[in-house]
């Protein structure tokens, strides 16, 4: 079936294209690829863009395998191949498809802080996505770290600032979409030789590849930038007119009428189908490692009317 086929046959049986959220439930669907011999859609696709990918769950992109030299960008949806790596493809390509359905409380994401965020300006059509009490952008042009801190400034925020490990699991969620291997991030050293964000706010977190850079002073030859790999999230001492990548980050408008998130439900169960032109395989229960039971199924076309389940 094509990409757009096999999410309403899923959304027949109250269930969706399935989203893969870590290696475990990666690891146990490959199983699945490998024992039908074809590639699988699943319920990941991009924006209209093509620069971003999300789950159609609404979930953020926590988790990636993509092939290499993947995503291809304006190239709108995801299937997993025989070796369990993830492609891009036209949505009118045929795959067989893999649904699932969750039971009880869907998973939430970090609770967000009261407050929303400023609306983009009319000559920049990028959004502020929210976590907790700030906003961010994530801009996958190419400036050096002044430009880069001048364009921040410009739409009302300042290189990003990060205050602990969520803060940097968040970011890498979104960097990791754009294709691109660093980021400029707040972090420089004044003219006394203090580490300072731009935002000034103070320096109680830091993640440094390798050996901290205080004890590396051939690395601070020259103006030297912060920037973060959007791989491992690890933070590297760069030439400040190198051109990369960057995130902008702003506090939250205050709005008393914003409500905490609430969890989600939905139905328990998916209905064993006896249409003859697919197969459907029940999935173990074993994604309550990830703190929600998830029966996943698996659709194929029959190739020949005369195969029985």
């Amino acid at each position: 079936m094509t990409w757009e086929e096999a999410r309403k046959k899923c959304n027949s049986e109250q269930s969706e294209l399935a989203s893969i959220w870590n290696p475990y439930i990666e690891s146990f669907l490959w199983l699945k690829v490998l024992k039908y011999e074809e590639p699988v859609w699943i319920g990941l696709t991009s924006n209209t863009n093509g620069e971003s990918y999300t789950w159609i769950n609404n979930r953020r992109l926590m988790y990636t395998n993509w092939a290499p030299e993947e995503p291809k960008h304006k190239i709108a949806c995801v299937f997993m191949d025989l070796e369990g790596h993830w492609k891009t493809g036209t949505c009118n390509e045929t795959y067989l498809f893999i649904c699932e359905q969750h039971h009880g409380a869907f998973p939430t994401e970090a609770p967000q802080l009261p407050g929303k965020c400023p609306p983009p300006p009319e000559n920049d059509g990028r959004t502020w996505v929210p976590f907790q009490a700030h906003c961010y952008k994530f801009y996958p042009a190419w400036e050096a770290w002044w430009q880069a801190a001048f364009r921040c400034s410009y739409f009302g925020g300042t290189l990003a600032s990060i205050a602990d490990l969520a803060e940097l699991d968040f970011l890498l969620e979104y960097t990791r979409q754009f294709n691109k291997e660093n980021f400029w991030i707040g972090l420089f050293k004044n003219i006394d030789g203090e580490w300072m964000w731009k935002d000034k706010t103070q320096v109680g977190f830091v993640n440094w590849r390798g050996e901290e850079p205080a004890f590396n002073p051939q690395a601070f030859r020259g103006q030297k930038c912060i920037a973060m790999n959007s791989n491992d999230g690890k933070w590297l001492v760069t030439d400040c007119r190198d051109r990369m990548s960057f995130i902008c980050k702003t506090p939250k408008i205050n709005d008393k009428t914003t409500k905490a998130p609430t969890n989600s439900t939905v139905q328990e169960d998916v209905s064993a189908s006896t249409h003859g032109k697919y197969l459907k395989v029940v999935l173990p229960v074993i994604f309550i490692l990830i703190g929600a039971g998830i029966t996943a199924c698996i659709f194929y076309r029959r190739r020949r009317s005369s195969r029985q389940l």
